[in-house]
């Protein structure tokens, strides 16, 4: 204990007269799914993520997950144990790069991307009978 505060001491008392707190970036690593997995469109895909910041409690960190072709989607998500997470089946096809952004309270933010190809299925067909007319 002694050591500590001496050394809080020295840190504090390195020639400027104000005491300088350091805020490190959350860190961010998309875990799931793997990089350039192809899914099917309206296919339910989960995403997952680790997230690690020594400063702050999960409960402080605001995460937004994003598609370059789709947008921010609907929140909130939560980081719980270092980890977050979110499902969805609604991502347009083509070429996506997935992110997450994780904000902490004082302003730092962390990030990680992914690509993601969403594969275009055929629409099923409709059909409409015109003759006989009805009756």
């Amino acid at each position: 204990m002694r050591h500590t505060a001496l050394a809080l001491l020295l840190v504090a008392c390195n020639g400027d007269s104000a005491l300088k707190v350091v805020n490190t970036p959350p860190d961010v690593s998309i875990t799931s799914p793997p990089p350039g997995t192809p899914v099917d469109e309206y296919a339910p895909v989960v995403f997952e993520a680790l997230v690690n910041d020594p400063n702050e409690n999960d409960g402080n960190l605001t995460v937004v997950w994003s598609s370059d072709i789709d947008g921010e989607f609907a929140g909130p998500f939560r980081v719980e144990n270092g980890q977050t997470s979110f499902e969805t089946a609604n991502l347009t096809d083509g070429n996506h790069t997935m992110k997450i952004l994780v904000v902490d309270s004082r302003g730092a933010s962390g990030e990680s991307t992914i690509q993601l190809t969403v594969v275009d299925r055929p629409e099923a067909p409709t059909v409409t009978i015109v003759h006989p007319v009805g009756g």
